[in-house]
């Protein structure tokens, strides 16, 4: 096993963005889970293709070319406890259904397949989610120590949201975001910036992300707003990244 202090030195070779949709906010189960990996190269390749407007804060839609290299996985389980109905409106997963489509829960079968995707990346290999510190890596550490299973000892992580805050701070020159526009946008800003992922792909891509609340469909909107300030964010990535543990 290598160091994890001599891995947390090293760039970031491989990044797996994620995403999970479970039962609710109480004790949740997991009811789908995503992860799209690229590597460094192919993640600041694409930013080249990304046109900055205005102040750079927004970037041409059209513009902005995911990886054609990705590795992925996506799975879906019988969480085998009830699906709050908000959440399923949201998500469009429903106990029945997948009941119905006999998946089984998370279990050793599923740590082993997503041990073995994030084995075959070039390492340091880091876990990437939004909210992911209060909610997607709390989630999955929880699954693990039901099972009394791990992942991989040198996998990374980092949570997006405070690196887009750090973004946004550099960006109005450390002034206060209160009261900001940006880009003659049609709202303007009070107290915060938000970090919702949906609001900062509307600030970044002038457009709302499809079909949200699909875990894939998250990782690659989570994927889009990242290119748009790709050499930036592996920056901050490289230093401020975590052992998942």
């Amino acid at each position: 096993m290598a160091d994890v202090d001599s891995v947390m030195k090293e760039k970031i070779k491989s990044f797996a963005f994620l995403d999970l949709e479970t039962t609710g906010l109480a004790e949740p189960k997991i009811t789908e889970l995503s992860i799209a990996v690229v590597h460094r190269e192919a993640l600041l390749s694409a930013h080249a293709g990304v046109v900055p407007t205005g102040t750079g804060e927004r970037v041409a839609p059209e513009s902005l070319k995911l990886p054609r290299i990705v590795d992925t996985l996506s799975l879906c389980f019988d969480p085998d406890k009830e699906i709050e109905a908000c959440v399923s409106k949201l998500t469009g997963l429903h106990n029945k259904d997948l009941r119905g489509s006999k998946k089984m829960v998370f279990d050793k079968h599923a740590v082993d397949a997503v041990n073995a995707l994030l084995g075959r990346q070039e390492k340091p290999v880091c876990l990437v989610a939004h909210y992911g510190d209060k909610f997607d890596f709390l989630v999955i550490r929880t699954e693990l120590q039901g099972l009394s299973l791990h992942l991989d000892p040198d996998v990374l992580s980092v949570d997006t949201v405070p690196a887009f805050r750090h973004f946004s701070t550099i960006r109005h020159g450390g002034r206060s975001t209160a009261d900001i526009q940006l880009n003659g946008s049609p709202y303007v800003l009070h107290r915060y910036i938000s970090c919702k992922l949906r609001d900062i792909y509307l600030r970044k891509l002038g457009s709302a992300p499809k079909d949200p609340h699909s875990a894939m469909e998250d990782v690659y909107t989570l994927m889009r707003v990242v290119i748009a300030d790709a050499q930036m964010f592996v920056d901050w990535a490289d230093e401020n990244a975590e052992n998942f543990f």
